[in-house]
């Protein structure tokens, strides 16, 4: 099962948006963990309604810490086999989950990317790769890409990357809830070292 972790902020105007394509996904083995980290809209009230309605969705409200304090509080609660972070103000595309579980499906893979697309309040559309198909690189050959800005536009978000549980939970990967600017840069890095052994 992917637990879906979503951090959410006064993300009322786009939340159903997002939920609504988590639920138009062909992969069903998923739970989608909403966490309201302290609105003052009516997000949560809106992630109430879809758990009432969906047992595969759980909504939880917090007091506000910023986004990697709802990551981590997601994470903590979390009971699926892979981990998967997408903000409130995304949408999965069609055949997300079941593409990158396709992924999984070499079992001496222990993380696994894509690409994205963003569209701007312009209209403006941005990809961050407009190449096909799959690679297999090792710990050292990504960082290397991703530090260079070589490999999907050097992208160091999480909401790209799925991640195995027992990797995270073993050697106790979380989000650094101190810094507030490439804090996602850090997790992915950390999740690297302990995969690559360093």
């Amino acid at each position: 099962m992917i637990s879906i972790i979503v951090p959410i902020y006064n993300k009322e105007g786009c939340l159903q948006t997002l939920i609504e394509s988590v639920l138009a996904q062909s992969y069903k083995d998923y739970e989608l963990l909403l966490i309201d980290d302290g609105s003052n809209d009516s997000s949560y009230e809106i992630c109430l309604a879809y758990s009432e309605q969906n047992k595969q969705i759980r909504a939880f409200r917090k007091e506000n810490g910023g986004v990697s304090s709802a990551r981590n509080y997601g994470i903590k609660r979390s009971r699926g086999e892979y981990l998967y972070f997408v903000d409130a103000d995304d949408k999965l595309l069609d055949g997300c989950l079941e593409t990158l579980m396709t992924c999984y499906s070499n079992k001496t893979i222990d993380l696994v990317l894509a690409g994205y697309v963003r569209h701007r309040p312009n209209g403006e559309v941005t990809r961050n790769s407009d190449a096909e198909g799959s690679w297999i690189m090792d710990k050292n050959e990504l960082m290397h890409a991703l530090l260079e800005g070589t490999f999907l536009g050097g992208i160091c978000a999480v909401y790209i990357y799925l991640f195995k549980s027992s990797i995270v939970f073993e050697n106790k990967l979380y989000f650094d809830e101190n810094i507030h600017y490439s804090e996602d840069l850090l997790f992915i890095s950390e999740y690297l070292a302990v995969i690559g052994g360093g």
